[in-house]
């Protein structure tokens, strides 16, 4: 074999399988597909296609919102994010680049209260204010959404968005510690009360910065595990599970899991169950940068996956990513984190839940006019234009 194009299967008008119509992929599917296959075939093969296409008037389905173009953009996106080569299955691919091959993005950055963060070439910005990557985690995400409260009463399950270096993850282990009281659901002479389990689900899409953090992320002996050994199990195994350190009481358990999935969050989102998050920590890149995380679609799919008094926290206080959270239906307030970083917001799906932080009254009409991402596919270019586009039709109607 001297070279291979790869077709994914299309449905044309007149054909048999128009009458009985078997399922088709969509590009987010065919992408996975396809990325499995080229780790499986040796990587001297010259790969010719990946996907193909029909003229509208004779195609039936699939019918994706990605041109041929941006369909490679992303497939090579998502290998190099998650180190993926061809052949890399088959004992026959790339050799590995050597650590450090995207110095820009590894580079360990000390920000102001001596923890590590890293700057991105990719998206041009810090992983985390420079006022501090731990201090943020703790003010911006695990303080407000009051989960050390919540621990002490019922397990709970939590979504951090971009999980990175792994710092809010890591600060809500940290709040996962033995409270010194007693429990509404302990016996009254119970003298130490476990917190409840904490089951984190973790989405990331670059594995890069997780095999960097592995090596440089400077740990502290307060914490309840050794962060650069739980990354590397990550990037082996994809999960961790802590040893609970103290007995089980009336059902309680200090256990914690981590699961870390690999991918475009707007596509790990859509696999997710419905009402299942007590608490959820959004932690993209900024909107001027990445907005594909912060569009009133990716809010809705949010929104979907929360419990309705859970509480979702983000650093961001823009005011298109609040003008998203608002159309996607969440109530949205301040979080005043008391620290030279900005304030962030918190958001619900009930009011109810905000009880204690500033409300947000009327967002200003054209400044907080959202990011749209109708299918949740569109490049960062797309919908920044489209936003663009939105705001002048605002000032000129005519």
């Amino acid at each position: 074999i001297s070279g291979i194009k790869i077709h994914n299967l299309h449905i044309m008008k007149g054909t048999e399988f128009a009458e009985t119509m078997p399922p088709v992929l969509n590009h987010w599917k065919y992408a996975e597909g396809l990325i499995d296959f080229l780790r499986r075939i040796p990587a001297e093969l010259p790969v010719m296609r990946i996907s193909t296409d029909t003229p509208d008037d004779q195609l039936v389905a699939p019918h994706w919102h990605l041109e041929k173009g941006q369909f490679l953009n992303y497939v090579i996106q998502q290998m190099t994010m998650r180190e993926i080569t061809q052949g890399d299955q088959c004992g026959r691919g790339f050799q590995p680049l050597a650590s450090g091959r995207d110095a820009a993005s590894t580079i360990p950055v000390i920000t102001d209260d001596g923890s590590v963060t890293f700057f991105s070439e990719d998206w041009k910005e810090h992983y985390h204010t420079k006022a501090g990557a731990r201090l943020e985690a703790d003010k911006k995400f695990v303080e407000p959404s009051g989960l050390a409260e919540k621990l002490k009463t019922s397990n709970i399950k939590l979504l951090d968005v971009c999980f990175g270096l792994g710092n809010n993850s890591l600060a809500a282990l940290c709040a996962q510690r033995a409270d010194k009281s007693v429990c509404s659901t302990c016996e009254a002479d119970t003298p130490v009360c476990p917190p409840h389990q904490l089951d984190i689900t973790a989405l990331e899409m670059d594995k890069r910065v997780v095999r960097a953090a592995a090596e440089h992320f400077q740990p502290l002996e307060t914490d309840p595990v050794d962060w650069k050994k739980v990354l590397s199990e990550l990037l082996q195994h994809s999960t961790f599970q802590s040893e609970a350190k103290t007995p089980t009481l009336r059902g309680h358990s200090s256990q914690s899991t981590l699961s870390l999935q690999w991918g475009d969050a707007r596509w790990l989102i859509q696999k997710l169950e419905d009402n299942l998050f007590d608490v959820v920590f959004h932690d993209p890149f900024s909107s001027q940068h990445c907005p594909e995380l912060w569009t009133v679609e990716f809010f809705k799919q949010l929104h979907r996956v929360m419990k309705p008094d859970s509480a979702l926290l983000t650093y961001s206080s823009a005011l298109p990513v609040r003008g998203a959270m608002r159309e996607a239906g969440f109530f949205i307030a301040e979080t005043e984190p008391g620290q030279p970083m900005g304030n962030g917001t918190i958001a619900s799906l009930q009011k109810e839940t905000l009880t204690g932080f500033p409300h947000i009254g009327k967002l200003d009409e054209r400044r907080s006019i959202p990011y749209r991402d109708e299918y949740l596919c569109a490049t960062s270019k797309a919908i920044l234009r489209q936003r663009q586009k939105s705001i002048e039709e605002k000032v000129n109607p005519d």
